[in-house]
């Protein structure tokens, strides 16, 4: 039988992962290694100065969301998505300027937007694994007591040992998906 005391002690040590956060300038919510960014800013991309009001009016135009609907999509490969962009490009006219600095507009528009829900959803999570590591904290100190009772019943004593386990097990499972789930803002960000 596996003892639960070196389960616990990984999972003290696990859950103090968002402190280290904290010192990336994160949130007590945020569990990733990674720093929070809510969104990423148009300076922090587009380098060729300020893009004009039309282009942000033009942003709304059905053709240009159609090509951020397909660029967007995360099943698309980059390569369709550069190709798609030239045809785009090409197909402007007169107007490419105008219509690609749109389709930039449009893209880190809903690229953002994308970011935040999965942002929220991340917090939600690492959220969720702190009150998780709390129960555990709970349940090893009452099997600690039971433990330490010579009249405690060994059947009790035993499904305490297994649900702390078990809820450890669990623990683990959700923090390696956890360690997944925290990519996926960076690969939006990539896109």
């Amino acid at each position: 039988m596996m003892s639960a005391r070196p389960v616990f002690a990984a999972l003290v040590l696990a859950a103090l992962a968002p402190a280290g956060a904290l010192a990336a300038g994160g949130t007590p919510e945020w569990p990733c290694v990674q720093r929070k960014m809510a969104e990423v800013s148009v300076g922090q991309i587009w380098q060729k100065g300020e893009i004009p009001q039309a282009a942000k009016d033009l942003a709304r135009d059905r053709r240009i969301v159609e090509v951020v609907d397909y660029a967007a999509a995360r099943r698309t490969s980059l390569e369709e998505v550069e190709k798609r962009i030239a045809e785009f490009a090409a197909a402007a006219g007169a107007e490419r300027n105008l219509k690609l600095q749109a389709l930039f507009v449009a893209l880190l528009d809903r690229m953002n937007g994308e970011r935040g829900q999965v942002i929220s959803g991340i917090e939600r999570y690492g959220k969720h694994q702190v009150e998780l590591a709390e129960r555990l904290r709970g349940e090893q100190a009452a099997l600690d007591r039971m433990r330490a009772d010579p009249s405690a019943d060994p059947s009790a004593l035993q499904d305490a040992q297994d649900q702390l386990l078990w809820d450890a097990r669990i623990f683990d499972d959700r923090k390696a998906s956890l360690m997944t789930a925290c990519e996926v803002p960076v690969l939006i960000e990539q896109r």
